[in-house]
C-alpha cells in the first residue's frame, strides 16, 4: 500500500517574545529557538508548507533584537495576523507591526481574506483577527480555512459567559471547507464533523502555569484522505512552576487574615500599630504602599 503524502504542517501560537515568561524557570530564550528548529527542519523533511494560525509575537512591537532574530530564523510560513500581533488588535494597523515588517522582508506570507495558494490537492484561504470566516469563492479540491478565531472543544465554556462557538458548531456553521485551522486558544484540540476536520494546534511554547500539563504539539495534514497526525514538539519537564502563584496566594491569604483582624479592632491602639508594623516587615510591600498606609494611620489619628 502506497504511503500517503502529507500536504500540511500545522502548529499554533508562537507569542515569541524576548521576556521570560514569570512561570518560565529555565532558559526560555534557548527554549524557543530548539521549538523553532525542529519545526523548520520537520517540515524540510515532509516537504511542506507550515500554517501558523496567529500570534506569531506576544507583542505588536517586538524589539529589535527578536526582530531581527524572527527574521533570520524563522521557517517561511503561511500564516493569518492575530490579535497579539496588532497594535490595539486592529489589522489596519498592521504596517506598524513587526509583523508587518515580517511580511515586507518576506520572512513569512501572510494571508488577508481570499485565496493565497491554489495546488490540485488543496485551496488556503485565509481569516486573519476581526474578520469572519466567510465562504469560498470556488469549488475545487479540498478547502482550508485558517482563522484567528476563539473557539473551544466540548460543551464546556473555556471562562464563564463565553459565548464563542465551540469546534463542532463552527463546523457546522461553516460546511464548505474541509479543513479548518484555528488560533488563539493555546489548549490543544481536533474536531471532527460530518467527514470534515478542525485543528487547533494550541501554544508552541508554555508561558504560563495553567500551561503546566501542556504537552507541545504540531500537526500533519493529509489532504488524500483529509486526515491528521500529530507530532510532539521537543519540550523539558518541570520548566513551568506553579511557585509564583503559590506565593501570591499565601500573601493574600495573610493580607485577608490581617484585614480580618483588623475588623474585630475596638479602636485605633497599640496592638494594631504594633501589627501593622510586623505586616509590613513580613511582607514584601513598596515603599510607596506604606506611605500610604501610614498616612491614612496618621489620619485616623487626628
Amino acid at each position: 500500500m502506497a504511503k500517503k503524502k502529507p500536504s500540511l504542517l500545522i502548529i499554533g501560537d508562537l507569542h515569541l517574545r524576548e521576556q521570560v515568561p514569570v512561570a518560565r524557570v529555565d532558559d526560555f530564550w534557548k527554549a524557543q529557538k530548539r521549538k523553532i528548529t525542529f519545526i523548520k527542519r520537520y517540515a524540510r523533511k515532509l516537504g511542506v508548507p507550515i500554517i501558523q494560525p496567529g500570534d506569531i509575537f506576544e507583542t505588536p512591537r517586538p524589539s529589535s533584537k527578536l526582530l531581527v532574530w524572527a527574521i533570520n530564523n524563522l521557517p517561511k510560513m503561511i500564516a493569518v495576523a492575530g490579535n497579539h500581533d496588532l497594535p490595539g488588535h486592529n489589522l489596519n494597523r498592521l504596517d506598524e507591526s513587526g509583523l508587518g515588517v515580517l511580511e515586507a522582508a518576506e520572512a513569512i506570507t501572510l494571508l488577508d481574506e481570499g485565496i493565497q495558494e491554489e495546488t490540485p490537492d488543496y485551496t488556503l484561504f485565509g481569516f486573519p483577527w476581526g474578520v469572519d470566516i466567510v465562504p469560498p469563492d470556488l469549488d475545487a479540491g479540498r478547502k482550508v480555512a485558517i482563522s484567528h478565531i476563539m473557539t473551544y472543544a466540548g460543551r464546556r465554556l473555556p471562562w464563564p459567559g463565553c459565548t464563542d462557538a465551540n469546534s463542532t458548531k463552527l463546523l457546522r456553521q461553516h460546511p464548505e471547507y474541509d479543513l479548518i485551522i484555528t488560533g488563539h486558544n493555546h489548549q490543544q484540540f481536533v474536531t471532527e464533523y460530518d467527514g470534515r476536520l478542525l485543528v487547533n494546534a494550541g501554544a508552541v511554547t508554555r508561558q504560563s502555569a495553567s500551561d503546566i500539563d501542556l504537552v507541545p504539539k504540531a500537526y500533519i495534514w493529509y489532504a488524500a484522505d483529509n486526515s491528521i497526525e500529530e507530532v510532539e514538539l521537543p519540550h523539558d519537564k518541570g520548566v513551568v512552576s506553579r511557585e509564583h502563584i503559590v506565593r501570591m496566594e499565601e500573601r493574600e491569604s495573610r493580607i485577608s487574615a490581617f484585614a480580618e483582624s483588623l475588623s474585630t479592632e475596638g479602636e485605633l491602639g497599640l496592638s494594631f500599630e504594633k501589627n501593622l508594623e510586623q505586616t509590613i516587615t513580613q511582607n514584601d510591600i513598596k515603599p510607596a504602599v506604606v506611605e500610604l498606609v501610614q498616612a491614612a494611620v496618621d489620619r485616623a489619628r487626628a
